[in-house]
């Protein structure tokens, strides 16, 4: 019975999470046409901050779990082909969402060193 207990508020706490972020998204963020001044503006951009850093927060979890099928060498954890490839990827997104590629390109590498030294760290941990 405890157990129901936990797992319903967890779907509570799930559910309320997801409304309220809706609810931020469409109350609080306009589109730049609609935005009327500056507070408009920076509300709007703070509020994708908070959804960029979520997805940063989100893509950090699937890094740990990664961990769990790499191989525990240093190379497999680098992966550089991936590396390179990924790279590329984000270049064509960049292009075709009107961005810098090369920004987005150094971006993606500072975010990826990140994330390949965290889980050489966490392999680092495991072995011990």
């Amino acid at each position: 019975m405890k157990h129901i207990s936990v797992l319903y508020a967890i779907a509570i706490f799930i559910y309320l999470h997801i409304l309220y972020s809706l609810l931020h998204k469409y109350l609080f963020m306009k589109s730049p046409e609609a935005c009327r001044n500056i507070e408009d503006v920076r509300m709007s951009i703070d509020s994708i901050d908070q959804e960029i850093i979520g997805l940063l927060g989100k893509r950090f979890s699937y890094v740990k779990k990664i961990v769990e099928f790499k191989p525990r060498d240093k190379n497999s954890i680098i992966a550089k082909e991936r590396r390179e490839s990924v790279i590329c990827s984000r270049r064509e997104l960049a292009v075709k969402n009107g961005l810098d590629a090369d920004i987005i390109e150094k971006i993606y590498r500072i975010l990826i060193d990140y994330f390949i030294g965290e889980e050489l760290t966490l392999i680092s941990r495991n072995e011990d």
